[in-house]
């Protein structure tokens, strides 16, 4: 039983006799009456005017009232001295000083929503001036294969405006937009990297599903920390030197600013491949790359026609490799190119370029990027069976695509080496699933080891020639050499599987390919 008072009894007035108001008006009146009277002798005691009393009075200065400032994330009009947005709960206090602060406020006005169409699904991205009046810089990943007729950006306003490609270069994943922008505020450019522990903030458009809705949010800033530099490993970009943020972003972000402590921009956003894990490409590798292609050219880079990868337990049991020295792998080949022809082997470990030794992907990438395609032959020691072998390489100008074979596209894109094998399962011939790395994409898409790939699009496969062969024939267009062919559309093709489970039935599995143009491994 509940204690205390009833509701009913709480909320009862109290009843006053009508004898005490009484009272209560009687003393009122002649307090009243006395107040008056005092009042009516200060007046009387008031001193004279002053001399100019017929003068105008000066009035009183009023105070201007400061003006709002908009919050960009949520358009709420917040005071000029808080630090934070009331409704959305913006957060500026990372940064070094009001200034800072404007410049970020500043930031969030000039990016912009990118909304595009390929094949009649819409991707979303995120972009920012750079380059020059009009340009806007974003993910090049998002620009493949788009109809722009139907390319759309909007502003912090969530005003709409059509845009066009100026060109985009995948290696780098840099994306040029052109599109004309009322207001469009520029951006300062960080004269250095942020480095580890500053302070950094991620703008973007982040986009919500909900069922087969998409939910447009406005521009959000992330505050976050630069948690490392030098980057690489994450297949985001062929050339990795990137910077990791602690950043959780969501779909729609990739292409934004990253932005450092003091409000300038310090890199472009490429994607976040975990929660609290973001990747950056630092301003200092972009600018060169957005010279060219707002020239409609493309960017100028050596070639030499190897894979780079580190090291791991599935190469090493593929290639034999019995050493634990820290050095890259040459893991896949482009066959009738420099490296291929000057020598160089997939499984060749790669120890020093032009005589520096060399002890990562990226030591060794910066350095094979030195070299101007067509000069002199870049010295490469190698080691192969335990000994070293010394070889020239002349790199030649990058091509638009680069394609791999069919069968070092597949191990790769399933994180799994393949055998040939004369009589699997059932005793039917094929490729034989082995080494499947635990967690990774092939294991995924539901692969074993064992299982055993007996043929694509209906026919047979008995090994790696035969493989090759029934993907090349079927796309001509994607494997040619031909240069009036239209290079802007990715260089991905759909195949369809048969594969034999160990002790099962035939199924047939979708696969799509997803090198380089998705995945983009570090090929030089």
């Amino acid at each position: 039983m509940r204690s205390g008072r009833s509701f009913s009894e709480s909320t009862r007035p109290a009843q006053r006799p009508p004898r005490t108001l009484a009272r209560a008006a009687a003393a009122f009146v002649p307090a009243a009456l006395l107040l008056l009277g005092e009042i009516g002798s200060a007046q009387q005691a008031l001193p004279p005017p002053p001399d100019n009393a017929g003068e105008t009075p000066t009035p009183t200065p009023v105070p201007s009232r400061p003006k709002l400032v908009t919050c960009p994330r949520c358009g709420y009009m917040c005071e000029p001295d808080w630090h934070y947005c009331a409704a959305c709960g913006w957060d500026l206090t990372a940064l070094v000083g009001e200034a800072e602060e404007r410049r970020l406020q500043s930031v969030a006005r000039g990016t912009l929503g990118v909304t595009t169409v390929v094949d009649r699904r819409k991707r979303f991205a995120t972009a920012f001036p750079f380059g020059g009046p009009g340009l806007f810089l974003t993910n090049a990943r998002v620009l493949v294969g788009s109809d722009e007729s139907l390319m759309k950006v909007r502003n912090f306003m969530n005003r709409e405006y059509s845009a066009t490609i100026v060109g985009y270069d995948l290696p780098s994943g840099v994306g040029l937009l052109k599109a004309t922008i009322p207001d469009v505020p520029p951006l300062e450019a960080a004269s250095a990297s942020p480095s580890p522990p500053q302070s950094s903030w991620a703008v973007c458009y982040p986009i919500h599903h909900e069922d087969d809705i998409v939910q447009y949010l406005p521009v959000s800033l992330h505050r976050g920390k630069v948690t490392a530099t030098g980057q690489s490993g994450t297949f985001l970009v062929s050339f990795e030197n990137l910077l990791r943020t602690d950043h959780a972003i969501e779909e729609g972000c990739s292409g934004g600013p990253l932005i450092d402590s003091r409000g300038r921009l310090a890199g472009m956003i490429l994607g976040s491949p975990d929660n609290g894990i973001t990747y950056a490409s630092p301003l200092e590798g972009l600018q060169a790359v957005v010279a060219s292609l707002s020239r409609h050219e493309r960017a100028v880079r050596p070639f030499f026609g190897f894979g780079l990868v580190m090291p791991d337990d599935r190469r090493r049991a593929k290639f034999g490799i019995e050493t634990r020295k820290a050095y890259p792998l040459i893991a896949y080949l482009i066959a009738g190119l420099p490296a291929a022809d000057a020598g160089v082997r997939s499984g060749d470990l790669l120890k020093a370029v032009g005589g520096q030794t060399i002890a990562t992907v990226r030591e060794a990438g910066e350095r094979l990027l030195d070299a101007a395609p067509g000069s002199a032959g870049v010295a490469l020691t190698l080691e192969r069976g335990g000994g070293e072998r010394q070889v020239s390489v002349r790199p030649m100008q990058r091509p638009e695509r680069v394609m791999l074979d069919p069968a070092d596209e597949i191990q790769e894109t399933l994180e799994a080496n393949l055998k040939e094998v004369a009589s699997g399962a059932a005793g039917h011939p094929g490729l034989i699933v082995a080494d499947l790395v635990r967690g990774g994409r092939g294991e995924k898409a539901r692969y074993k080891n064992g299982d055993l790939i007996v043929g694509v699009d209906k026919k047979s496969i008995k090994s790696f020639e035969t493989f090759d062969d029934v993907i090349r024939s079927s796309y001509r267009e994607i494997f040619s050499n031909d240069v009036s062919i239209d290079r802007r559309f990715a260089s991905s093709y759909v195949l369809k599987l048969e594969v034999r489970p160990e002790g099962q039935d035939k199924v047939t599995r979708e696969y799509v390919n997803m090198f380089p143009d998705f995945l983009a491994p570090p090929v030089y």
